[in-house]
């Protein structure tokens, strides 16, 4: 055992008369003096005999009830310059999952001259355990990067266990030196064409000691693709498709001009989109493979920003043709015939953008922004009548109905007491009013079909928000546990 430095006690207390001392389970030795002490007093050398698992490093002595010293566990540690007589030693600090056995405080005899030896036996049992976790992948299109594994204590605000592991697609990991009590382990980074039905996130209750198997079961379905907007360093722009599970790239439409807004056909097979290749900004629509361009809207002011209805026979696009200079919602057929104006913005001093059909194919959200005021999200009926605000409480833009209808996701902007403002994906639920705000930066929300995952365009900001840069097309489960990084550069996502 090493030896710490002497602790001398500056004033000691009285001496009691002597008699009898306790040892039950302590070993009270009297041993020759070879410590230099003071004329008429001797010493005490303490030694806590710790054995078992999570012992600590220190535990905290008082001799006759005085102010605690340190004592280091498994090294004797020596007390000297105190007077002749018995002494009271207490072992303090130990941790709860220890036992001290024998008396605790024990009465200790001291001769002048000479040192008493006591030794407090302590027996320590794990507060840490282990948890196993293994991952099977089973399907079409599995994604060979892997995933990632979170193992955290989430009992107060701020995580006093965390640990994260990389984990193959049929692989384990086994978390070790984890802290006894409940955890929540989380599977992320998953493909948006996989999934584990019986959730992502797992409750842990880790036991000193024991190893507890945890096992998560991912199905992968066939890929879906999505398609967004690749922009060029000459202005311009391409229409880009990628399936969800990143792979498969392929440009669309390699027109020099700008082309961008793509929106999916329910059925999948068209996909229409504003071009600048005529000069301003008019609809077309195309195969789902790029071929056969063709041109549906042409007015000398720009229309853009088209959205299907769930039948697929209108489209409904944003124009600023006529008085409407700022942006007006319209309808058209799906051929570009019988074009009609569905909103007057102007007439308020307002502009609108960000046209949605609702799935039931009754009602257009939109976003409606008024001159020094925060946009809003406003829904209209699909004739053009009984205009209301739908989603309130901040500046709110870029509506995504949700598959069965019964959630909005939005880009919400908010600025933190820092310098600049951010955005984020926010869903709001249309009947309960209940609202999920996302974590990560980014904008332009488009829900899978299954309404299980939304895909965005992130956003990478500075500490300050002053500034933000695109951080590429990622997806988001619709319960916010996990975020895949699709790698590609783009905005405008069409799911």
């Amino acid at each position: 055992m090493t030896t710490r430095t002497d602790v001398r006690l500056a004033k000691p207390a009285r001496p009691r008369r002597a008699g009898p001392v306790a040892a039950v389970a302590l070993l009270l030795a009297s041993s020759g003096c070879q410590d230099a002490l003071e004329p008429g007093t001797g010493a005490i050398h303490v030694v806590i005999a710790a054995v078992g698992e999570d012992v600590g490093s220190f535990y905290t002595l008082s001799i006759d009830e005085r102010p605690a010293h340190s004592v280091a566990v498994n090294e004797t540690t020596k007390f000297s310059g105190l007077p002749s007589g018995t002494h009271t030693v207490r072992l303090l600090g130990v941790p709860q999952n220890c036992e001290v056995h024998g008396e605790n405080p024990v009465t200790a005899m001291v001769q002048a001259g000479r040192a008493t030896v006591l030794t407090f036996p302590v027996t320590c049992t794990p507060t840490r355990g282990s948890v196993r976790v293994a991952v099977t992948t089973t399907g079409a299109d599995l994604h060979a990067g892997g995933y990632v594994l979170t193992l955290r204590d989430l009992r107060s605000s701020q995580f006093r266990f965390q640990t994260t592991s990389p984990v193959t697609t049929n692989g384990s990991v086994v978390f070790s030196r984890v802290p006894a009590g409940v955890h929540t382990l989380i599977l992320s980074a998953i493909a948006p064409n996989c999934d584990d039905r019986a959730g992502v996130r797992r409750e842990v209750d880790v036991t000193g000691g024991d190893t507890i198997a945890i096992g998560f079961t991912v199905v992968c379905e066939t890929v879906t693709k999505l398609a967004y907007v690749h922009a060029s360093f000459d202005g311009g722009a391409d229409i880009v498709v990628v399936n969800s599970n990143g792979t498969g790239t392929r440009a669309l439409t390699t027109h020099p001009a700008w082309d961008g807004d793509p929106a999916w056909s329910p059925d999948r097979t068209r996909i229409a989109f504003a071009t600048e290749r005529d000069g301003n900004r008019e609809i077309y629509v195309m195969n789902a493979d790029g071929s056969n361009p063709l041109r549906l809207t042409n007015d000398v002011g720009s229309d853009h920003s088209p959205a299907w209805s769930p039948d697929g026979r209108r489209i409904v696009f944003v124009s600023h043709r006529g008085e409407a200079k700022e942006g007006a919602l319209w309808i058209m057929n799906a051929d570009g015939s019988d074009p009609v104006r569905l909103t007057s913005p102007e007439l308020t001093g307002a502009r609108d953008a960000d046209p949605v059909w609702s799935p039931n194919g009754r009602t257009i959200a939109f976003t409606r922004s008024v001159f020094g005021q925060d946009p809003g999200v406003f829904v209209v009926d699909a004739d053009g009548s009984d205009i209301v605000m739908r989603l309130a409480g901040g500046a709110l833009s870029q509506p995504a109905w949700s598959p069965d209808g019964t959630r909005i996701a939005v880009t919400r902007r908010y600025c933190p007491d820092f310098y600049g403002c951010g955005e984020q994906i926010a869903v709001y639920e249309v009947d309960v009013g209940n609202v999920t705000f996302y974590p990560e930066t980014g904008r332009d929300p488009a829900w899978s079909a299954d309404g299980r995952h939304i895909a965005y365009e992130g956003l990478l900001c500075d500490f300050y928000f002053i500034e933000c840069k695109s951080s590429g097309i990622r997806i988001v489960r619709a319960d916010a546990t996990s975020v895949f990084a699709v790698a590609v550069a783009g905005r405008g996502v069409a799911w």
